[in-house]
């Protein structure tokens, strides 16, 4: 017999891995500089093809938002990070339940938009996301102080990284190896004008140092987030007959949003083998709960 369940629901991810990273080294040519000037350098980007190269080599149309850059803002997510890079679609009409917006590039659907950090995959294919939780895999964004720059390739990458590469990718690159011990705590909240829609507030903690000098590196990082259940309503719309349309409003699309948490932690340790090696293990975890004490967002049979 059928039953619906209405219920509490939440999604965790745990990844380890181990990355071993090449960089190219050249040599530094002297043509008469003047010995002390500053000396200006290309912008390397390594997403497009797989290793370092510069941007204006890259075969392909890249964006890059570097340090400076992201810490002018107190940005929650992936998602607020990139709203106005060029060629990046976010809209309200592509929000999920839990609130959350989506990225799409090159008129794709998200589910063709990959998310890396540091070159591992973090989007899963659009069939894990079931009725309409899709803004999930750009909900996560690690610490600001621990990210280096973020790269944006627009264009299928799908010979590189596979078909869920067709409108695009999004590679976070995170800080190496730092000369001493240092870390940040920062808060952030977003107070809404309407009540009908809910408050949110978010907080990031960032620890990194040396544990062998130039040699062993260790990062700790954590995030978590807090949204409020969102319940606007919209007023009556009158016919030509004169009666009253009561219009009402579903859950995502920039409507209604169950109230959900995510959070998120990691460590990484990181041997820097020689000047032109690091080896690198990570260990991340993630969940998100989400509200549906009610059934707001769907039911399951059994």
């Amino acid at each position: 017999m059928a039953q619906r369940q209405r219920r509490r629901t939440s999604l965790s991810r745990c990844s380890l891995s181990i990355a071993l990273l090449s960089a190219l080294s050249a040599p530094a040519l002297a043509n008469g500089d003047v010995a002390g000037a500053p000396t200006t350098l290309d912008k390397v980007v390594v997403t497009a093809a797989g290793f370092e190269q510069k941007i204006t080599d890259a075969p392909a149309s890249i964006s890059v938002v570097s340090r400076e850059e992201l810490s002018k803002r107190p940005y929650t997510s992936l998602v607020d990070a990139l709203r106005d890079v060029e060629g990046i679609d976010v809209g309200m009409e592509t929000t999920d339940k839990n609130g959350r917006a989506t990225i799409s590039m090159r008129g794709m659907p998200s589910e063709y938009t990959l998310v890396l950090i540091d070159g591992r995959r973090q989007s899963n294919v659009g069939q894990l996301y079931p009725n309409n939780f899709g803004g999930g895999q750009f909900a996560y964004l690690p610490p600001l102080d621990a990210i280096e720059r973020i790269e944006v390739v627009r264009g299928p990458m799908s010979t590189l990284y596979g078909s869920d590469a067709m409108g695009g990718v999004i590679n976070i690159i995170t800080r190496r190896n730092q000369d001493s011990w240092h870390g940040s705590v920062t808060q952030g909240f977003t107070v809404q004008q309407d009540d009908q829609f809910g408050d949110a507030r978010t907080t990031d903690v960032y620890l990194t140092g040396p544990l062998l000098k130039d040699r062993l590196a260790l990062a700790v990082r954590g995030s978590y987030y807090d949204a409020k259940a969102s319940n606007p309503e919209w007023d009556d719309l009158p016919l030509p007959d004169g009666t009253l349309w009561e219009r009402s409003i579903g859950f995502g699309g920039g409507g209604k949003a169950v109230a959900n948490t995510n959070w998120n932690t990691g460590v990484r340790l990181n041997w820097t083998i020689n000047d032109d090696h690091d080896l690198s293990l990570d260990y991340d975890v993630s969940r998100q709960k989400y509200d549906n004490s009610e059934g707001q967002t769907g039911t399951l049979d059994s």
